[in-house]
């Protein structure tokens, strides 16, 4: 799986990290169930504070899916195509039977199939808060000193790094690159991207960003493996379509 700008899909990301905190980790799953159509099956569950994950799918053209009432952390994508996915979530305060649930606004062209996933959490009878990352300084704020041996990165125009030479640039394997505090542009081609070596490290210092200015397709491309990516805000990339 290539690189791909993470920062054009920070909802989805969000969603799944919402939807999944405080899961027990050695039984997550209550229960599932699929059926065709818009409305998320029913699930029989045993646990107090269950968190049900409900999903939907339809192969119409750019159909938007709202969520079931009651719902929250929901999200929809689309292709622009023939495809569309969305998720919602829903808590549930008792054991029992759950309630059909019927997403709104499915296109009647196609297929559309819903499904209900109930996720047990980590104590019984208590869903977990989620634990705090946007605004969290001590997570997201990187190093104010560069690593021993990292290769230094100013801030400005970094296009004499960005082009896929071997061993040249941001593609030497198996080094850290320091980006300095500032903003980082990456040159004024759609096709202007760092491509990491294998075993690459980029690290962000306090107030560093990689930004696209609206016409770069993705901050980091290629198929390297075990690179690192840390304490970078990644902005103004383009977003590229996504074909499920």
């Amino acid at each position: 799986m290539g690189l791909r700008d993470l920062n054009s899909y920070p909802g989805e990301v969000s969603m799944i990290t919402m939807a999944f905190s405080g899961t027990n980790s050695r039984h997550p799953i209550e229960g599932a169930a699929v059926r065709i159509g818009s409305v998320s099956p029913r699930i029989a569950i045993k646990t107090t504070g269950a968190m049900l994950v409900l999903g939907e799918g339809n192969d119409g053209r750019r159909t938007v899916a709202r969520l079931p009432k009651g719902t929250r952390h929901g999200r929809s994508v689309n292709d622009s195509g023939n495809s569309q996915v969305a998720i919602a979530t829903v808590s549930v305060p008792a054991a029992g039977d759950t309630t059909a649930t019927a997403w709104q606004n499915i296109s009647d062209q196609g297929a559309t199939v819903a499904g209900t996933v109930a996720l047990r959490p980590a104590t019984p009878g208590v869903h977990a808060q989620p634990a705090l990352i946007c605004g969290n300084a001590s997570i997201l704020t990187g190093p104010s000193t560069a690593p021993a041996g990292a290769i230094i990165v100013p801030a400005g125009d970094n296009s004499a790094l960005t082009p896929n030479y071997a061993n040249a640039g941001f593609s030497v394997p198996n080094k850290t690159f320091y980006l300095a505090t500032g903003t980082h542009t990456l040159g004024s081609s759609q096709f202007s991207q760092i491509v990491p070596g294998d075993g690459d490290t980029y690290i962000g210092a306090p107030g560093a960003i990689i930004d696209g200015q609206g016409v770069n397709n993705g901050a980091f491309e290629g198929t390297a493996a075990g690179v690192t990516i840390e304490y970078l805000t990644i902005q103004n990339f383009v977003t590229v379509q996504v074909f499920i």
